[in-house]
């Protein structure tokens, strides 16, 4: 997120689309969901979120 967060500041103009959701339950803790989507977005300047069903697993999901 802070390599895309570098990169929004030098390229403003391009679109950022995200795939930042589906929990695998192998590959990731509950506990690592609990931010990634917002980032994804305030940090990662996403436009669009791929997916998203993982939102209602953020903290305070429905300011997301």
């Amino acid at each position: 997120m802070k390599m895309l967060d570098y990169l929004h500041s030098v390229y403003p103009q391009v679109l950022i689309s995200l795939h930042a959701a589906s929990w695998l339950r192998d590959s990731c803790r509950l506990e690592g969901l609990r931010f990634h989507i917002r980032q994804a977005v305030e940090l990662g300047h996403a436009e669009r979120i791929g997916h998203g069903v993982d939102v209602m697993y953020e903290d305070d999901a429905t300011a997301c």
